[in-house]
């Protein structure tokens, strides 16, 4: 036979290589990151080698070098003796304050005078030296103290760290950490009464000639320094001493007067920059704040102009109870922002915006000053091994989850379990299940339990089966009152599954009629979307109409014209975040505060074409009263400090009302609108009102005597019906625990006469006691609690607090209070109850696996909620990084 010839293989030519495959590509576009503390760390966490490029010192000069404008890390303050460090930063980016810690271990008094430029400038009392220290690189730099300060008759009172690197000087700088630095002593001198200044520069190693002014007052406290351009400013802590001023060029100290109409009875102040190059005063009254600005002629004569006056409710929106006697803290020169302390926590404020965020109370001094600290931070010991993550995060997780097992089986209540689904970018999905109870103490408590997978194909049945035998797991079958879930055919299907299982095996109470729970923030939601939907063309004039008088300082002002002509005094309308309904409700809202600017507007700009017309403004108005009521709803029933379920069914029965009142409308498209919603949430209220009306009962201000009110106003002569159901769904739940329980609701013989008169079954008053079994009805806790009148309204009432106080009069009640108070009503976490676009895991997380994620999850939540903490640095600052 002849010999088949092989066919030759044609090799193709290379492949061009993938982007993220080219490091000089790659390299490029993590360059483009932004310098957050987190951003190296997950890089690095992506694969080996995108660890060993953001490993390289090369990029990592880039990287600085490209980020001139660093962020603020957080804030230095004085404790104790020693400076601590306190982030400002959100998650994943905070820094352990530990890590800006080096001195703790030494000797002395170490005292915090300054930060500024990456530096901070420590004063030891006890060496009488400088030190100045680079929390990014741990670099220190001690400096003896000049001799002019001896502590005695001069000391020193204030200072200043600044950078002396590179042409442009310290002004506009980037990172400088082995560049030159100067220092700045601001003393006073008690027999001269002067204040003194003296400079120390890091390239000749000395401190230079004094300069010195004549003060008014002998102070010797001076608030943080600001840097002005190319001088420094201090305020006296007497405002009245005036304002010291030391420029860096000349090195001349001199005393500048305060504005002559400033109230100096304000609480106090803080020298701030309205403007490039001029500096103002922020003056912090009872009832308002004030921002003065210098100005100097051309003939060299200051002014001091008001430029603002704020009230403070409008600066961080608390009420005088919330804010208390509210401080400024801190400035951040850099980005125009102040610190204030108030009574609920520390606020960041934007000066220019007014724009404020509440960075808690957790770790912030309420006696001291605030530095703000920036920096490019990386922490140089962290260098992530996946075996060492892995093993160390595991070893933690399966010790605290013994922990929380034991948690969970010393409670002595039924729990509650909330089912909720996240969505991937990819193809599939996640379910977290968290377990919910009230502890001994009356606490609601909660723990997740699991976090699995969700394939993109799942069904009821897999589901089922993971969920059933997660209960199984952590030995709470027997203890399950109720499970809340996303509304889905699949979540139904599972819920029914799960109770004919339950109820089989007679595990959970009345048959199971309250153990299925519809996530109430799935069907709010439901409704915004449909709202929003219904007048998308009209909130999409209103965000072009705010863009518009922002888009220029003249339209901007001749909008401020035709609102203080129309009388408006609300606050000025600002763009919403599309993806989060709330910020929607609120642009809305504002919108509608300006109908009357907007409309005037129309009539005087022919370029404005985005005014709505009067119908859209009635249409967008019933919507914005709906999106009201669904905001003060979700708010009830996603409030993490007050998650007991006597409060879901306010909530959810004022959207019934407003969608009753608001059906009875003119407009015939809004009455489409609301059917269709009132549709849905008729099918809601079919399936959910027993379970938001039990819990009520059980509300001493309420009882079934408020649900009956409710019923019968609502409904008329079609509550019997529903209230039947109610009332044998109680009396059913109330006989069970009844009959589980030990304790007699009555023992007659208790509350007989004298204990020496026989009772037995041939004493005296044998026949009397057979009457009285006979014919004298013994009330049950139910009814002696149901008849008691519901007490007095109170906004501070504190159901857990008052069931605790009266489980000795109604202990079986009090079983089933704690149980049924625990149920939550939405299984949507409280920081995403306004997103409209759901929960999604990132696709960082997709990188993992499965068991990691879940170890991940699971840990960080016990540690947030019982303290804990992993015994090894590694796994905390992984956890800090991935979330």
């Amino acid at each position: 036979m002849p010999r088949r010839r092989r066919r030759r293989r044609c090799s193709a030519p290379p492949a061009p290589p993938r982007a993220l495959e080219d490091n000089d590509l790659l390299a490029d576009i993590l360059l483009r990151l932004p310098p957050h503390p987190s951003t190296v760390a997950r890089a690095a966490a992506v694969c080996r080698g995108w660890r060993r490029l953001v490993s390289d010192p090369g990029f990592l000069n880039r990287f600085r070098a490209r980020h001139r404008k660093l962020p603020v890390l957080g804030v230095f303050m004085n404790s104790n003796g020693y400076p601590i460090f306190r982030s400002t930063l959100d998650p994943p980016d905070p820094i352990l304050p530990k890590r800006l810690l080096p001195w703790r271990n030494e000797d002395g008094v170490w005292y915090l005078l300054g930060v500024r430029h990456g530096r901070v400038l420590i004063f030891n009392e006890s060496r009488r030296e400088y030190l100045v220290w680079d929390p990014a690189t741990c670099d220190r730099r001690c400096v003896a103290a000049p001799p002019m300060f001896d502590g005695k008759k001069r000391f020193v009172c204030s200072g200043a760290v600044l950078c002396l690197a590179g042409e442009q000087g310290h002004a506009q700088h980037g990172e400088c950490h082995s560049g030159p630095f100067q220092l700045v002593l601001i003393g006073v001198g008690e027999e001269e009464r002067r204040a003194f200044a003296c400079v120390y520069s890091s390239q000749t190693n000395e401190w230079g000639s004094f300069s010195s002014a004549a003060i008014r007052y002998m102070d010797t406290a001076f608030d943080a320094s600001t840097l002005v351009g190319n001088s420094l400013y201090w305020l006296f802590d007497d405002i009245e001493g005036g304002i010291l001023e030391f420029d860096l060029g000349t090195q001349n100290l001199n005393i500048l007067e305060i504005p002559p109409d400033m109230d100096t009875g304000c609480s106090n102040y803080q020298i701030i920059l309205p403007e490039d190059g001029v500096f103002g005063i922020a003056a912090l009254r009872r009832f308002s704040f004030d921002i003065w600005e210098r100005k100097v002629g051309h003939d060299g004569a200051a002014s001091w102009v008001l430029l603002k006056s704020v009230k403070l409710e409008e600066i961080t929106g608390l009420s005088r109870d919330e804010r208390g006697h509210m401080i400024i803290h801190g400035y951040d020169e850099e980005d125009n922002v102040i610190f204030l302390r108030t009574n609920i926590g520390c606020f960041r404020v934007e000066l220019e915006s007014m724009k404020y965020k509440n960075l808690g109370k957790s770790g912030f001094i309420t006696t001291c000053a605030y530095y703000p600290y920036r920096s490019l931070y990386r922490n140089k010991g962290f260098t992530l091994d996946y075996q060492m993550v892995w093993n160390d995060c595991t070893e933690a997780f399966e010790k605290q989850k013994l922990i929380v097992q034991d948690v969970l089986r010393s409670v002595d209540c039924k729990v509650s379990l909330t089912a909720d689904t996240l969505t991937t970018n990819g193809t599939m999905g996640y379910m977290c299940i968290t377990c919910h109870f009230i502890s001994a103490d009356w606490k609601v408590e909660k723990r997740i339990i699991k976090f699995f997978v969700l394939e993109a194909q799942y069904n009821a049945v897999e589901i089922f089966s993971t969920v059933h035998r997660c209960i199984q797991d952590w030995n709470i079958e027997q203890r399950l009152f109720g499970i809340t879930i996303g509304n889905s055919v699949a979540n139904d299907t599972m819920a029914d599954m799960l109770k004919h299982n339950l109820v089989l095996k007679n595990a959970v109470p009345v048959e199971g009629k309250l153990l299925h729970n519809h996530c109430a923030s799935h069907i709010i939601n439901m409704f915004v979307s449909d709202g929003l939907n219904f007048v998308d063309s009209i909130v999409c004039k209103l965000r072009e109409s705010v863009k518009y008088i922002r888009s220029s300082k003249a339209r901007r002002k001749n909008f401020e014209k035709i609102v203080a002509q129309e009388g408006i005094s609300a606050g000025w309308p600002s763009l919403d975040m599309p993806t989060r309904w709330s910020s929607t409700s609120c642009l809305i809202e504002t919108a509608l505060e300006f109908r009357r600017a907007f409309d005037a507007l129309a009539l005087q700009d022919a370029n404005y074409t985005y005014a709505p017309s009067f119908e859209e403004w009635e249409r967008i108005q019933v919507v914005c009263r709906l999106l009201d009521v669904c905001y003060e709803a979700t708010m009830l029933i996603s409030c993490a400090s007050c998650r007991t379920s006597n409060l879901y069914f306010h909530g959810m029965w004022n959207i019934k009302l407003t969608l009753d009142r608001e059906a009875s409308g003119v407009d015939n498209n809004v009455r489409e609108m609301i059917k269709e919603m009132k549709r849905k949430f008729n099918n809601y209220w079919e399936k959910s009102y027993i379970s938001l009306v039990i819990p009520i009962i059980f509300d001493p201000r309420f009882k079934y005597m408020f649900v009956e009110f409710r019923f019968k106003q609502a409904l008329g002569a079609e509550a019997g019906k529903s209230l039947l159901r109610v009332q044998k769904v109680l009396r059913d739940l109330y006989n069970e625990y009844s009959s589980q329980s030990n304790d007699c609701n009555v023992d007659l013989t208790k509350h007989g006469g004298d204990q020496d008169m026989s009772t037995a079954d041939n004493g005296p008053f044998t026949d009397w006691c057979q009457y009285l079994s006979s014919n004298v009805e013994v009330l049950s806790e139910l009814d002696r609690y149901l008849n008691e009148r519901p007490i007095e309204l109170s906004e501070d009432f504190d159901i857990l607090n008052w069931w605790m106080v009266y489980t000795p009069v109604y202990p079986t009640l009090a079983r089933i209070a704690r149980d049924v108070l625990a149920v939550p009503a939405s299984t949507v976490a409280t920081e995403s109850v306004f997103n409209t676009e759901g929960r999604v895991i990132g696709d960082f997380h997709n990188r993992l696996t499965p068991e990691t994620v879940e170890a991940l999850v699971c840990l960080r939540d016990w540690c947030q909620d019982s303290g804990y903490h992993p015994s090894r640095e590694l796994a905390t600052e992984f956890i800090d990084i991935l979330f």
